[in-house]
């Protein structure tokens, strides 16, 4: 697919792709709502890897985080230029990321001097936030309604910490009841 196509050109090129997430930033901190002492970023699937790119870039962000994104390995000097704390919600049946690949990524992090916290949602497949994840019947993708509820808590309680209570998270997924 075309978008397919575009995101694996940003992704070869770790400059140009901070580069952009930087740009929006940038356009977000001019917004007269945006406290630019006060911002986050989360992030979907390429978004999630973008949260994390944006972060190693050296924006000042209190946090990061990626549901069901590609793992971005830290770079050397990460923690140095890194301001964000990170969550990282992942799917533990998500099939577009290799065992080794997730296992490479939890030992660069550990060894990294990051503010992280990984969390595996057993049962979820990538997209396990998006109730339309398995409507074309790709294996690799699917819903998982415990997942998505149980990952926005989380992110809130990170926001609630880096934040404070002025944190205007959205509440989140509405109808769903976890079991």
């Amino acid at each position: 697919s075309q978008a397919g196509q575009w995101a694996k050109e940003v992704t070869q090129n770790i400059e140009l792709w901070q580069k952009r997430a930087l740009a929006g930033l940038a356009v977000l901190k001019e917004q007269p709502q945006t406290d630019p002492d006060r911002i986050a970023a989360i992030g979907y699937c390429f978004g999630g890897g973008t949260v994390q790119q944006l972060a190693y870039s050296g924006a000042t962000l209190k946090a990061v985080v990626s549901f069901h994104g590609s793992l971005q390995e830290p770079p050397g000097n990460a923690s140095k230029q890194t301001t964000a704390k990170f969550l990282i919600c992942h799917g533990g049946a998500d099939p577009l990321v290799k065992p080794e690949v997730l296992q490479s990524y939890l030992a660069a992090m550990a060894t990294s001097g990051l503010d992280y916290e990984v969390i595996i949602y057993g049962n979820a497949k990538h997209g396990f936030t998006n109730p339309d994840a398995g409507r074309n019947n790709v294996p690799a993708l699917g819903y998982n309604a415990k997942a998505d509820q149980r990952s926005w808590q989380h992110m809130k309680l990170l926001f609630a910490e880096v934040l404070g209570d002025r944190s205007g998270a959205p509440s989140g997924p509405k109808n769903i009841k976890i079991k």
